[in-house]
């Protein structure tokens, strides 16, 4: 089992494949109450953005999204929105096809969050794991060797060795989610979930996915994190919280 590694933390395309988290573009349709969105919706930003207020989604943080361009050398860029309700109930993971600071043409749902959860990373707090369940070493090793067969994913380790990277590189967890699959527009199920790293200068940040087993593969990796005003407005609210390390 190759473990992540934590100082080089780029992945190539065929990641997603593996895990059959492949976005499929689909045609949106219309929005009514039990009518949510799922992976793999395309809109123009402006219907995405009337999509997710009508279920009651708030942006909570912004990145640009990171894609290795080797064919001509490049490091593209792609403004992604993080979105969770007011209630917590679900949230988004939104790519656009231009950077921040752009003015994008379309948009795409890339993941559906269940249980979706936003932390302030300028709090100065251990990281407290999301994931308290007790994984068989085993089947972790099994799974990661699975999804490594192939050249499937880059890389893949347990769920406690990705927080040890990110956190050695300055991350701290800023936002997670269970991993929401669709059987239709008004039914999900749970299959593994996310977590959203992100340093403190917001210079770099990463998209782990962890799937039933435990094993841990890097999704994406981004730059530029920055969380939303109404966001931040939000944590000013919150009494601070003390370590007490």
């Amino acid at each position: 089992m190759a473990l992540i590694n934590a100082k080089s933390r780029f992945k190539n395309a065929a990641t997603k494949a593996g895990l059959g988290l492949a976005a499929i573009a689909t045609a949106m349709t219309p929005m009514t109450a039990a009518n949510a969105m799922v992976r793999g919706d395309t809109a123009t930003p402006e219907v995405m953005a009337r999509h997710l207020k009508a279920e009651g989604q708030e942006v909570v943080a912004l990145a640009n999204k990171e894609v290795i361009n080797r064919a001509q050398n490049r490091v593209d860029l792609y403004a992604t929105a993080f979105t969770c309700s007011s209630d917590g109930s679900h949230g988004y993971v939104v790519v656009y096809d231009t950077p921040l600071g752009t003015v994008p043409t379309q948009s795409k749902v890339l993941a559906r969050t269940q249980n979706c959860e936003i932390f302030n990373i300028d709090n100065r707090v251990s990281d407290v794991s999301y994931d308290q369940r007790v994984y068989d070493e085993q089947e972790i090793e099994q799974k990661c060797d699975e999804l490594l067969k192939n050249d499937r994913v880059p890389a893949c380790g347990s769920y406690q060795q990705a927080i040890r990277n990110s956190q050695e590189m300055g991350e701290r967890i800023a936002y997670r989610g269970a991993n929401s699959n669709a059987i239709d527009r008004s039914n999900f199920y749970v299959q593994g979930h996310f977590t959203m790293t992100a340093s403190n200068e917001g210079q770099s940040a990463a998209l782990w996915y962890t799937s039933e087993e435990g094993a841990t593969i890097l999704y994406d990796t981004y730059r530029d994190f920055s969380y939303s005003s109404s966001q931040q407005s939000r944590f000013s609210n919150i009494a601070p919280q003390i370590s007490m390390k």
